[in-house]
């Protein structure tokens, strides 16, 4: 009967195997890397479609389409042209006796064209509705040599 030999370490089968293994973990954690990666950077681009949208909109909000129906602005990172229509014909403004006041008012359908410049994003539109109004008398009380 022959000594049996102790054995120390690993064989080499042994160290191919856990390669293998490693390499295939680190090839799924390399993938999932990879999309969080795509994911973000796709997220990154709808938040700033969707920060320019709100800017858009509420500057079409301050807009006062019966005195300016069109135009076109550029801003940083994106330009911007807008056309609107009168929804409604124009009517007098009430005052606070229910009398016609100052102001003729309607309400219009602004369109807005957004293009963004920094991003491979398309461009979209915009359309809402905002009311216009135009001043057509002057304030009771206003000239200054009224007393």
């Amino acid at each position: 009967m022959k000594p049996q030999k102790l054995q120390y370490g690993f064989s080499l089968l042994e160290v191919i195997a856990a390669l293998v293994i490693l390499s295939f973990g680190a090839a799924a954690a390399f993938t999932w890397l990879t999309q969080t990666v795509n994911t973000m950077a796709r997220l990154r681009v709808q938040e700033r479609e969707q920060l320019v949208r709100i800017e858009v909109i509420e500057y079409m909000r301050a807009l006062n389409p019966s005195a300016r129906p069109e135009g076109a602005v550029q801003m940083m990172g994106y330009d911007f042209s807008w056309t609107s229509r009168p929804l409604r014909e124009t009517v007098p403004a009430l005052g606070d006796s229910r009398a016609p006041g100052i102001y003729e008012v309607s309400l219009y359908e602004v369109t807005t064209h957004v293009v963004l410049l920094a991003t491979m994003s398309k461009p979209f539109d915009i359309t809402m509705a905002v009311p216009g109004f135009k001043q057509v008398g002057t304030p009771r009380g206003s000239n200054p040599l009224d007393f």
